[in-house]
């Protein structure tokens, strides 16, 4: 194994764990999921960044398993098809998403514009994800009278606001920073 890869891998292991530590520190005002955290998805978007999109897709991957694991425990379904669907669409894909972050880095705006938009957009694409579960997959438990989508928009919504704030604030920090920028800048 080339030592790229394997700084590469270590690199992505420290920044699942500090998702990890930082998801721990949240506000959590729902039932069933959904969390403020301080900045819990920064490190894995900087890795996205950082090394592109298959790196960053499995260290998102990677770290949405971490977060099954932990925080998955309110996942119920009324069939094992709902329930796996839930995995896929709440975990997997709505987190490995986060891995595509670098989508702008090679814009000729600079990182300080490249990488906040980057996660921006990638934490769009994750409320999409849970706002098409809750829709999809969790419709049948919204309150009488109220729309699924109106439902989902609201309670997806309602978390994944402050998160995009939080983080986008976070990663045009980063990008400011001298050091940061210029680990952002190269990949290694």
């Amino acid at each position: 194994m080339s030592n790229q890869r394997v700084r590469k891998l270590t690199e992505g292991a420290i920044f699942i764990a500090l998702s990890t530590v930082l998801s721990l520190v949240s506000f959590q005002f729902w039932a069933n999921g959904g969390a403020i955290t301080l900045g819990s998805m920064l490190p894995i978007v900087f890795m996205a960044y950082r090394h592109g999109a298959k790196w960053g897709v499995l260290t998102a991957v990677a770290n949405a398993l971490v977060q099954l694991v932990l925080f998955g425990g309110t996942l119920q379904g009324n069939t094992l098809g709902v329930f796996v669907a839930a995995i896929f669409l709440d975990f997997i894909i709505a987190f490995g998403v986060l891995g595509l972050a670098g989508i702008f880095k090679k814009l000729p705006v600079g990182t300080t514009v490249s990488f906040p938009a980057g996660v921006a957009l990638v934490i769009a694409l994750r409320f999409v994800c849970h706002l098409l579960s809750g829709v999809l997959l969790w419709g049948s438990y919204v309150p009488e009278g109220v729309g699924a989508w109106t439902y989902s928009i609201v309670y997806n919504g309602s978390y994944m606001l402050p998160e995009l704030l939080i983080t986008v604030g976070g990663a045009f920090l980063l990008a400011m920073l001298p050091q940061t920028r210029a680990m952002l800048e190269t990949r290694k």
